[in-house]
């Protein structure tokens, strides 16, 4: 019973975050779902920025992201820049480019184009 209780309040629910997040995705018109991204293919995703990583000081700039539209997650990596204004985890955006596979499992856009969306709730 207690332990029920704990996993009630403190359980994962990143299944239910995910279901939330494709359904608020895909009433956008135009994107693709990740997990139906065809490689060399130019498509258009939306997601949440779930990571970013940047370059260290003494490397060549870059900035890595994945974000995850509840389907599936994909990478892009922005070269020349350490940093993107209004890029942040958490943030939901839209990203165009052609996606290939990296590493072979990971689809991964080279500098795609990126539109960052407003998500409040109505």
């Amino acid at each position: 019973m207690l332990l029920t209780r704990f996993l009630e309040r403190f359980g994962s629910t990143d299944s239910t975050d995910a279901e939330d997040v494709h359904r608020r995705l895909s009433q956008l018109e135009g994107t693709t779902p990740i997990a139906e991204i065809t490689a060399r293919r130019e498509v258009t995703v939306g997601g949440v920025v779930v990571a970013l990583t940047r370059s260290v000081p003494q490397s060549s700039p870059r900035l890595d992201i994945s974000v995850s539209d509840g389907t599936g997650i994909v990478h892009a990596r922005f070269l020349g820049m350490r940093d993107i204004p209004g890029i942040t985890a958490g943030r939901t955006l839209l990203l165009t480019g052609c996606f290939t596979l990296s590493d072979s499992t990971v689809l991964t856009a080279l500098n795609p184009r990126y539109e960052l969306i407003d998500t409040q709730s109505d």
